[in-house]
C-alpha cells in the first residue's frame, strides 16, 4: 500500500480506461492532524504529491514530520490512501496561498484534512 499526501483528488488518479465496466469504491473520512500522522507511521510507503512549497510546509508543521513539495502525477492502485489537506471553499481563479494566509485559512477552520482509501473491491 502507498500512501499518497496531496492537495487534491481527481478521477483523473483512477486508471479509467483499464478498469471498464468495474467500480471503484473510495471512502473517505474526515480526520484530524493526529490521525493523518498515525496513518502516514503505519504506511508502507509514502509519497508527496503536494504542488506548492507554502502548503508542504503548512503539512510539515501540523503533522511534525518534513513533507517537500512535490508535483507530480499518480495513478492510484487498490489499497492505496491519501491524506488530502483541501481548502473547504473555491477558492478565485490563479490564487496560491502563501504560508501565513494558509496559517490563517487552517485557523478559520476553511482547511480540512481527509483521508482516502481506494478499493476495487465490488460489494453489491
Amino acid at each position: 500500500m502507498t500512501l499518497y499526501i496531496a492537495n487534491s483528488f481527481s478521477l483523473n488518479m483512477l486508471d479509467l480506461p483499464t478498469r471498464e465496466g468495474k467500480w471503484f469504491h473510495i471512502y473517505v473520512e474526515p480526520i484530524n492532524p493526529l490521525k493523518a500522522k498515525k496513518i502516514i507511521e503505519k504506511a508502507d510507503k509514502v509519497v508527496s504529491c503536494i504542488g506548492h512549497e507554502s502548503t508542504a510546509k503548512l503539512l510539515s508543521q501540523l503533522l511534525g514530520i518534513e513533507i517537500k513539495p512535490e508535483r507530480r502525477f499518480i495513478k492510484l492502485a487498490h489499497g492505496d490512501e491519501m491524506i488530502i489537506i483541501q481548502l473547504t471553499f473555491r477558492p478565485e481563479e490563479g490564487k496560491v496561498y502563501n504560508f501565513q494566509e494558509l496559517l490563517k485559512l487552517l485557523e478559520e477552520k476553511r482547511i480540512t484534512l481527509l483521508h482516502l482509501e481506494l478499493s476495487d473491491f465490488y460489494i453489491p
